[in-house]
């Protein structure tokens, strides 16, 4: 048993969780992000023009099981304001704000154990040469040791269907990294791995069964509301398929898995000046997903550029991300307890008495979607957020059943995004924290 100590020097961790979106802090820090550090310090260990070649070994090694973590307890998340110069506007340039992500981490040390025997002696060199985890903002001294002294602290470790999920390095992910050292956005991603808190103590967060949320925004596109949702993420994944081809994995096209990917609209709602007007898509990918599958559907995605809504419409031209505050993926993650639809929940069989009435079947249509359960469940055919049309106004290929819309309180913060009812895989039931806006 080996521990990777990381003591982060100005008390504080800095990095965007790229689950979440740019601008919310990452935490616990992923154990990629340490395996990054470490390929890094490979580098410096190096000839100047290649990284050590016993070093890459012993990472290649490192991959093949995840690491468990020890947090300090009292880490708490803060944004980093500072003023920078902005891109000119015209002739004008000015300072504008900016916030870095970052949690205070405080004196105590992030611990990585890894179950290697013995430690190979280049990880030493390796752990010691790291400059920085997960930001240049966030200087780091690290070192290694056999045998961890009793902690205080939270204790993550691997856990097939955990509340928690974080990225790991994988077998491949090293050499990934290295082939891929210049290029932005990063390629190399690694593996999703589930994590719960160690038995017996309380569980970290409650996750739905998404874990990821890719997003592209609409260019010089015709008005698209709400209305359209259902042929919009029809028409995105009839795309998506057709650039993975016959070999797209279960996982994209749904046959035989559940939980597959599911296809999103994102439209402007819940604030005071909302139109519901769709700003782009989105894919959001399971939990539970292998590596290379992850890869392919990413892959088909990013490669769609042009969606063919109606054949009497013109083509949606799509970029990849976008600024405006509907397509950060936080605002369709969280996490929070209470969640509003914005688009209906088809609920999976119609309303009986004897089975709880319109509640009980939105109960099952939230356990079918693999949720946690609800402490309450409010339905209406009026929307809770504005922007949202009433549950009959949508279009397109819905399944048959009562539409309804909802409000859902949780007894504990739920990691979206969320989806339920019988459409969930093409948006229908697409659901939005309460508290977000845009």
């Amino acid at each position: 048993m080996s521990a990777v100590r990381c003591q982060f020097l100005l008390g504080t961790y800095q990095a965007s969780d790229p689950l979440v979106g740019f601008g919310k802090a990452e935490w616990p820090p992923h154990p990629a992000r340490l395996h990054a550090a470490l390929v890094a310090a490979a580098w410096a260990l190096g000839d100047g023009t290649n990284p050590r070649p016993d070093a890459l070994a012993a990472l290649r090694e490192l991959e093949r099981t995840p690491p468990s973590l020890v947090l300090p307890a009292a880490a708490t998340r803060t944004p980093a304001t500072a003023y920078v110069w902005q891109n000119p506007k015209r002739t004008v340039r000015r300072r504008g704000e900016r916030q870095f992500p970052a949690v205070v981490v405080g004196d105590n040390p992030v611990w990585f154990r890894f179950d290697l025997e013995p430690t190979p002696p280049v990880l030493r060199e390796l752990a010691e040469a790291i400059a920085f985890v997960g930001s240049s903002r966030s200087p780091v001294c690290c070192d290694v040791v056999d045998e961890l002294p009793p902690l205080d602290g939270i204790e993550l470790v691997p856990a097939n269907g955990g509340p928690r999920t974080l990225r790991v390095a994988r077998p491949g992910f090293t050499d990934e990294l290295v082939e891929h050292r210049f290029e932005f956005p990063p390629v190399a991603f690694g593996a999703m791995q589930a994590y719960t808190r160690k038995e017996g103590e309380a569980p970290v967060l409650a996750h739905g069964p998404f874990s990821e949320l890719l997003v592209a925004r609409f260019v010089d596109a015709f008005p698209l509301t709400l209305h359209h949702a259902a042929l919009v993420t029809g028409a995105l994944r009839q795309a998506v398929l057709a650039q993975a081809g016959d070999s797209a994995p279960a996982v994209l096209h749904g046959h035989g898995c559940n939980p597959h990917t599911a296809f999103l609209a994102l439209p402007d709602v819940g604030h005071k000046h909302a139109t519901g007007a769709l700003r782009g898509v989105a894919i959001a990918l399971p939990g539970a997903i292998e590596s290379a599958d992850r890869d392919a559907a990413v892959a088909a995605f990013r490669a769609v550029r042009r969606l063919r809504v109606d054949r009497r419409l013109a083509p949606v031209r799509l970029e990849p991300g976008g600024e405006l505050r509907s397509l950060a993926p936080s605002r369709w993650i969280g996490p929070a307890r209470i969640w509003r639809s914005v688009t209906p929940i088809v609920v999976d069989r119609h309303p009986k008495p004897a089975s709880g009435g319109v509640e009980g079947a939105l109960r099952v249509a939230a356990a079918n979607a693999l949720l946690p359960e609800t402490i309450r469940i409010e339905a209406n055919a009026v929307p809770f957020l504005a922007g949202v049309p009433l549950a009959r106004g949508f279009r397109g290929e819905i399944p048959r059943g009562m539409r309804v819309h909802v409000e859902l309180e949780f007894a504990e913060p739920v990691r979206g995004p969320i989806l339920v009812g019988r459409g969930r895989y093409l948006g229908i039931g697409l659901l939005a924290p309460a508290g977000g806006a845009g």
